[in-house]
């Protein structure tokens, strides 16, 4: 642990740090994402395919992921689903506010702790946990 936050601190690395895609792995994951419309076609089941909460998305905040390729992601994801029956995209980053975000332990030395961009808080989940119904509803999924 020690070495890791070593470091992150000399090259001042923190959880708002812009990450940048690894290719191999983001194809892979398209890939698995095609897999899983193509069987749900075959299944003729409603699929929901959403873009997570992001914490600084409705801001003028810096997110960490580089903007251009985040923006790639969202349009490839929206294309993919509605490019499918059955599938149903919803873009859900704006769906958490910004101060129902979580605190980590640092990944730094010098620091105690620093925003979580992966997590929200409790009641950042149950506001999140009332958007996902209000599609479920709105779907007439909840019969």
């Amino acid at each position: 642990m020690f070495l890791y936050q070593l470091r992150n601190s000399i090259f001042n690395i923190n959880a708002s740090s812009t990450r940048r895609v690894l290719p191999a792995a983001y194809n892979e994951n398209i890939a698995s994402l095609e897999n899983i419309l193509t069987t749900n076609n075959l299944l003729k089941r409603k699929l929901i395919l959403y873009i997570p909460p992001l914490l600084y998305a409705s801001t003028d905040k810096k997110i960490p992921y580089s903007t251009s390729e985040y923006s790639k992601f969202k349009i490839q994801t929206e294309k993919l689903c509605l490019s499918r029956n059955k599938c149903e995209f919803f873009n859900l980053e704006k769906s958490v506010p910004n101060n129902l975000w979580g605190k980590k332990e640092s990944t730094s030395l010098f620091k105690s702790s620093e925003l979580d961009f992966m997590h929200f808080t409790y009641q950042g989940h149950k506001v999140f946990s009332d958007e996902i119904y209000k599609i479920i509803k709105k779907l007439g999924l909840d019969k």
